[in-house]
């Protein structure tokens, strides 16, 4: 057994962000509706899961989330912004 170590790229499953944004979405067109019908949680609901539409979308660009371990430390990839710990 060799101790040769090699760097390891771990990412998402991309499906479970699909699922995430679709879910998201049919919120936010529940919440349009209660808004429509004079409800004030419609407007709350359709802003909170609004951001979550924009947040599963963005993490739908390929190679923006990602795990990296190599001999040297982690590396954490995730909306836009990369932190690296060594070890």
């Amino acid at each position: 057994m060799s101790n040769v170590i090699e760097t390891i790229k771990l990412k998402p499953a991309i499906w479970k962000n699909i699922l995430l944004l679709l879910v998201s979405l049919m919120f936010v067109v529940s919440g349009i509706f209660m808004g429509m019908e004079g409800e004030t949680f419609g407007y709350i609901c359709t802003a909170f899961f609004g951001l979550g539409v924009v947040v599963f979308a963005l993490s739908l660009i390929p190679d923006d989330n990602y795990l990296i371990i190599s001999p040297e430390g982690l590396t954490i990839k995730s909306l836009f912004r990369k932190h690296n710990l060594a070890w």
